[in-house]
């Protein structure tokens, strides 16, 4: 497990997990009403897209 970004103003972590096949990258944030476990578990993306993709969702759920 590791720490990949975190945004306090926004109120969120992102970081992520091997199970020795494959990296999964969660996030945990706050959204106004709400706390959301978002993740993101494929091939066939770069970890950079993982990452734009969980960001993009939170910013959705605000």
């Amino acid at each position: 497990m590791s720490k990949i970004k975190e945004n306090a103003t926004l109120g969120y972590i992102i970081w992520k997990y091997n199970d020795k096949k494959l990296d999964t990258i969660f996030l945990f944030g706050v959204s106004k009403t709400e706390f959301l476990n978002l993740l993101v578990y494929t091939k066939l993306w770069e970890e950079k897209e993982k990452i734009a993709f969980l960001e993009n969702l939170f910013e959705l759920n605000q």
